[in-house]
Formats: structure tokens, sequence, C-alpha cells
């Protein structure tokens, strides 16, 4: 079974999980502080580049770490095979909602959860309410330079047990992911990125109108 499979039965069976994309921003971010990131939205600090650092290598049951693609990215792919196990159960791409995989998870996603309770945490640039699903708990973080918002955000809120938590705000969500997920491992976090971009802020890009072209590692 496929990773993307994978993680689609843990939600329609209600197992948590997280997930922790780990994309060519976030290597470089590891690789260079000062570095600028997320589309121009984050400067790498020494604090950010050290947490990502140890978000990548964090391991526990569920926690997936998503890796750039080998093929399109081989810098940011070796320096990421450098740092997680071979053999970690848990590793996936990048791109497992997005790219090849988009259209099916947005248009299942809302089934998939059910009933279940769903927080948002992002800039105050998206709109929640043009989602196809509910959102009980809205969290705002600096739509730039959102590691500015980890201290207020480093010990993980009183989610509701078996809820689901999505997190769009750039490098800042890695570090949230794990560190929340290695509080509340009743959750199922998933780092979401521009995944719901087209509907949250009125942006597509090129993983969300099928333009990326053919990719043997992850389109």
């Amino acid at each position: 079974m496929d990773n993307y499979q994978r993680l689609l039965n843990n939600l329609y069976e209600r197992k948590p999980f997280a997930l922790a994309r780990f994309n060519d921003g976030e290597m470089q971010g590891i690789k260079e502080v000062g570095s600028v990131v997320a589309r121009g939205d984050q400067k790498v600090s020494e604090s950010l580049s050290e947490a990502l650092r140890e978000a990548i290598q964090h391991e526990q049951e569920e926690y997936w770490v998503g890796l750039p693609c080998p093929v399109c990215w081989p810098e940011h792919r070796s320096l990421a095979d450098s740092l997680v196990r071979p053999d970690y159960t848990f590793r996936t791409t990048a791109v497992v909602f997005t790219n090849r995989n988009w259209r099916s998870f947005v248009s299942n996603f809302a089934s998939l959860i059910g009933d279940r309770q769903v927080s948002w945490v992002s800039g105050d640039d998206q709109r929640i309410d043009n989602l196809n699903f509910k959102v009980s708990r809205a969290i705002t973080v600096n739509t730039q330079d959102a590691w500015q918002s980890y201290s207020d955000l480093k010990d993980c809120p009183n989610f509701a047990k078996g809820s689901i938590v999505i997190l769009s705000c750039g490098p800042l969500a890695r570090v949230l992911v794990k560190d929340w997920f290695k509080a509340r491992p009743d959750l199922t976090i998933i780092d979401a990125g521009s995944i719901w971009d087209p509907f949250t802020r009125g942006v597509r890009h090129r993983c969300h109108t099928g333009q990326l072209p053919p990719c043997r590692g992850c389109n």
C-alpha cells in the first residue's frame, strides 16, 4: 500500500498521525541560516534552523516526515536523507497530499474526517469560511515571519481528544507538528502548507492547476 493510501486510511479509521513536510524551503533553512523561504515570508534565524533540524530528525509512531523529491530537488533530498534514517518507517514525500494526489485529497477530505473537530492555524490572510468542512477553532499567527509566534504556541493548546489540527504557516508548522504530536499523540496534525490556498487565499499554484511537468518522483 502506498503512503498516500495509508494516510487516507488513517483518516478514515480515525487513527492519529502527524505529517511534517520538509520540501526545498525547509531544507534550505536547515542548510543556511539567513535564507529566505516560504515564498519570501520567512527569513530563517538560527533558532528556526535548529528547530527544523530537530523536527526532521524526530522519530515517533505515526510521525510522518515528508521529504523532497529526489528528481526535482536532488541536493535537498541528499541532505534530508542524511538526517532521516533510510529505514525509518514513516518516511514519505513532501508532496504526498499535493501534486498528483491533490485533487483526490481535497475532494475526499471532508468525508474522511466526518464529524471530528477541526482546528486551523494560519495567518489572517486566509478565509477558512471558504472551506468545504467546518473549522471549530482558528489560531492566527503572523502572516510574515510566523516564527515570531513560536514562543506563544510551543506548548500544545487544549485541543479536543481525537481532533484534527491543520497548520498552514510556513516552516513554523513543521516545528509545531513535532512539538504538538510529541505532547498529544491522540491528535491528527497535518502540515498542510498551500493545499487549500485556492479556497482560503484565492491563489493557485501549479500543483493545483495540473500544470506541473511529469516527474517519476512526484508528479
